[in-house]
């Protein structure tokens, strides 16, 4: 099929912006989707949620996924993943995953682990040692986040 310049020109400006449309939703759902597949995957997979309700690692289900901050956080279920997204602040570890001792003492990031996490009045603390855990524990007052 052949068709000229004078045949491409009798495109409506509405057909054009309808087609800017579908383009602009394709590229969104292709962010979307890479977004999901390469965000770093938060508390190495365990329901946030469950952790502050329940005082229990439950690994959550790749089913039920948010990204939250670059983080993809999995939930046990959509009833977790619906609590999360309505306050998620309460969820997710404090001081963005970062070792609130290092942060406090040596004024400096350290990315915690979730082997080095506890929770503290409701609120999820990562740490990067056992050291700092420890010391946490010994004066959670002085590191403790409102």
């Amino acid at each position: 099929m052949k068709y000229s310049l004078r045949s491409l020109m009798q495109f409506s400006i509405r057909d054009v912006l309808w087609l800017m449309v579908v383009v602009g939703l394709v590229v969104v759902i292709a962010r979307d989707r890479w977004l999901v597949r390469n965000a770093p995957l938060a508390l190495d997979g365990f329901c946030p949620v469950t952790l502050v309700h329940a005082q229990q690692w439950q690994r959550g289900d790749p089913k039920c996924q948010t990204i939250h901050e670059g983080q993809r956080y999995l939930f046990a279920s959509t009833d977790e993943k619906e609590l999360f997204l309505s306050d998620p602040r309460r969820y997710v570890p404090v001081c963005a995953g970062n070792d609130a001792v290092r942060l406090a003492d040596d004024n400096r990031s350290s990315l915690g682990e979730r082997r080095y996490g506890l929770l503290y009045k409701e609120r999820i603390y990562l740490f990067d040692s056992e050291v700092t855990i420890r010391k946490f524990e010994a004066n959670p007052t002085k590191y403790a986040q409102p």
